[in-house]
């Protein structure tokens, strides 16, 4: 039994356990010995022959004894058991053996011959309470991409990781309901980074800002995009000055953005890319190429395109890039529904982090539960050994009272004491180590909300 409950313990994987209050084993024999200890006993007459013991085996006995004697619980516990101890238990022939232990024992040479035959086995507890350790249930796939691997000492930390692709291309330039499109992609862009979830890193990355959109600009138009935030948490004015820093001039080299920007991220974590674009690649490049380059790289950056104000044949083009990316296409074509995109999507990133940090929350609590209740069945199975093995070894001690002539009260005290010692030992270990199952397990809740990157601002 207890062996299966140190192994459920250790795996963390145990069903629940009976926590109730544990009550001190009665036994009617030994209230009915006790009950006539004021009686005379008749004075029993040993024959020479049943004294005599072999001088060999004497002397052994006597080192068995001496390693029996301890100051120390935990050595205490990791003794050997008695030859009776557990299942193995037989009541008639430990009373003979005790029928024939050597005259003029003292009070304590008499208990620790009782506890060579009937201490029980403590040993694999206090393995258990010296090499225990708190166990982390491992944590559900995060969103989109990328598993968390915890452990108890160093934790790597996932972050997401999001880029915004802006299309700076002269086509930007022109205007719907009045207002120029690269004003409009740079206010819900502002938004949009604004309303991630909080501590998640953010870079603003540009393309078709340099040069111009005439044959003489184009070379130095295709040949260069920028990052002008770097990857970190989102910082209103920064953004916004990285907005301001660019206007709508040249062409279109979206295969050398997303090149460039697939570069960027770092290791580890959700890696995301934004694109905006009112139109397909213009320097000859191949976009979808690019973006399945990045998948193979390692990164696995999940590449999501917003279309905006395109035509039929720019779509399919920007679809394509999605479809690569593992993402999905947005179309967008006034300023309003441009908005409504970048609001969901962000609503969306969010809500997937909450429902991951809750679940696995939910399965640490659990995992935490489990242990607890493990100790509290390890707990109450030991000290009910306990109580056992002072039991029987009263239960001898009332039965053989008229046989020995060493002061069974005596002997029975020290039964009592071991119980009260050890009893008081597994309560004590058994709460450090739900303490330590609390602290372990609270320690991880937090290490999942930050990863979860939790929406307090």
């Amino acid at each position: 039994m207890k062996k299966k409950i140190a192994c459920l313990l250790l795996a963390t994987m145990v069903g629940l356990a009976a926590c109730s209050e544990e009550e001190e084993p009665s036994n009617t024999d030994i209230q009915d010995q006790a009950a006539s200890e004021g009686e005379e006993t008749e004075e029993v007459h040993e024959s020479p022959e049943d004294v005599e013991v072999d001088q060999e085996s004497e002397t052994e006995a006597e080192a068995d004894l001496e390693q029996a004697e301890t100051d120390s619980v935990e050595e205490l516990m990791k003794q050997e058991p008695g030859v009776y101890h557990g299942e193995a238990f037989d009541e008639e022939a430990v009373l003979e053996e005790v029928k024939n232990f050597p005259e003029g024992l003292t009070t304590q040479e008499a208990f620790e011959r009782m506890l060579q035959l009937l201490a029980e086995d403590f040993r694999e507890e206090q393995d258990l309470f010296e090499s225990f350790e708190v166990q982390f249930e491992e944590l559900t796939e995060m969103p989109k991409e990328g598993q968390a691997e915890f452990e108890e000492e160093e934790s790597e930390k996932q972050d997401l990781n999001v880029q915004v692709l802006i299309d700076a291309s002269g086509s930007m330039a022109a205007e719907i309901d009045g207002k120029p499109k690269m004003d409009i992609a740079k206010d819900a862009v502002q938004a949009f980074a604004a309303d991630l979830p909080a501590e998640a890193n953010v870079a603003i990355h540009v393309y078709g800002h340099k040069g111009s959109n005439q044959t003489d600009g184009k070379e130095e138009s295709c040949s260069q995009t920028e990052t002008l935030y770097s990857f970190n948490e989102y910082e209103e004015e920064g953004v916004q000055a990285a907005l301001d820093s660019f206007q709508a001039t040249g062409y279109t080299p979206i295969a050398l953005a997303i090149e460039e920007a697939g570069a960027l991220f770092p290791e580890g974590g959700e890696n995301i890319i934004y694109i905006v674009s009112d139109g397909k690649e213009t320097c000859g490049g191949d976009p979808v190429e690019a973006t399945k380059a990045i998948q193979d790289s390692g990164v696995s950056a999940v590449v999501h395109i917003i279309g905006f104000d395109v035509n039929d044949e720019e779509r399919q083009a920007l679809e394509a890039i999605a479809d690569a990316g593992e993402g999905e296409y947005f179309s967008a074509d006034n300023e309003e529904v441009l908005d409504e995109t970048f609001s969901k999507e962000s609503e969306n990133l969010e809500l997937e982090w909450l429902q991951w940090r809750n679940e696995n929350i939910l399965k640490n609590y659990e995992a935490r539960t489990e242990q607890i209740l493990a100790l509290y069945e390890v707990r109450n199975e030991t000290i009910q050994r306990g109580y056992e093995e002072r039991n029987r070894i009263v239960s001898i001690l009332y039965q053989v009272k008229p046989d020995v002539d060493f002061d069974i009260h005596e002997v029975r005290d020290l039964a009592h004491e071991r119980r009260e010692t050890i009893s008081d030992y597994i309560e004590t270990k058994s709460t450090e180590l739900q303490d330590k199952v609390k602290e372990g397990t609270d320690e991880r809740q937090e290490e999942i909300r930050r990863n979860a990157l939790d929406d307090g601002k």
